[in-house]
């Protein structure tokens, strides 16, 4: 009986997931623990591994879809074997939403899923052990737009993953090689003088569509704005003893990496002691709420989005 494969739920807040690529095409010989596609959630592009061994039947989301969690995305089951949710005449349309009865026992694997873990190994051409190029959906876009093949480039983000200034990078050091290598004799000087005048912009209007991180991300700051009033407080510190404590410290091994940031960190959460109120938060637009504990994050920004390291 043919497998249903379900988006899993890959964080705590993941609502929905889209589909970045398929590493399996249907009619594809899938073993357990295989990667069957990547995965943009709204924290991270992850990948989802195969719990069954058999052949991939049919793809229900595909390639730029997204799907709610829970939502059958693919099946997997023995060769040839039919999906047999509903009648025959009319598999490729009701497929995408088999809500009736098929619903197998066998597929609670899928439902909590450990999160994929990154390919094993990693080339020098950014290739994973199944030959696919790993780039963030930024870098695949400006690539195509630019018409660089993936596998041409060199990958400076995790793991040799190809971010967008991977591509801007090699995208002016091909155009630097074309137009510097002919050198014609002729000068006319008085000619090549009118470049004063900035170069006419000829890229034509596009639109690049929200990650799910970028979603989040917007959304939760409308959230943080319309909750909570803002205030700005300007001043100046002297930190000469901050920056001479530092210098002592980092002598130390495990202050090695000891940054500014920890120190404003440190004074932050010190003046929340000091004002507990600032520690309250809205919850459920009805009451404020104290936590307790004194949680800081810093936020870093990263090539897709934010993160705040934990």
């Amino acid at each position: 009986m043919p497998i249903e494969i379900k988006m899993p739920q890959l964080s705590d807040t993941m609502d929905s997931g889209k589909i970045i690529a398929w590493n399996k095409q249907e009619g594809d010989a899938i073993e357990r623990g295989e990667v069957l596609a990547e995965v943009e959630t709204d924290k991270a592009n992850l990948e989802i591994e195969s719990f069954h061994k058999g052949v991939l039947l049919k793809i229900v989301t595909g390639a730029n879809d997204t799907a709610n969690v829970g939502e059958v995305i693919a099946y997997i089951g023995e060769a040839g074997e039919a999906i047999g949710d509903s009648p025959a005449p009319a598999p490729e349309s009701s497929s995408a939403a088999p809500a009736p009865t098929p619903a197998p026992a066998a597929i609670e694997e899928t439902s909590t899923p450990r999160p994929a873990a990154p390919s094993h190994s990693i080339s020098s051409t950014n290739g994973s052990s199944s030959g696919r190029v790993k780039a963030s959906p930024l870098a695949k876009q400006l690539a195509a737009q630019k018409n660089i093949p993936l596998h041409t480039v060199t990958g400076s983000g995790p793991q040799g993953r190809i971010v967008k200034r991977d591509i801007e990078q090699f995208g002016s050091s091909g155009a630097s090689q074309v137009t510097t290598s002919p050198k014609p004799a002729t000068t006319p000087r008085p000619a090549a003088r009118p470049q004063s005048t900035p170069p006419a912009m000829s890229a034509s209007p596009s639109s690049v569509p929200f990650s799910k991180m970028r979603d989040t991300i917007a959304r939760r700051m409308q959230e943080s704005v319309r909750q909570a009033p803002h205030f700005y407080v300007t001043t100046s510190i002297r930190m000469d003893e901050v920056i001479q404590l530092r210098k002592r410290l980092k002598l130390r091994p495990e202050f090695e990496r000891l940054s500014i940031n920890h120190f404003i960190i440190k004074a932050t959460a010190y003046g929340i002691t000091q004002e507990p109120r600032v520690n309250f938060a809205v919850r459920n637009d009805t009451e404020t709420f104290n936590p307790g504990e004194i949680n800081i994050g810093m936020i870093t920004a990263l090539e897709d989005g934010l993160l705040i390291p934990v």
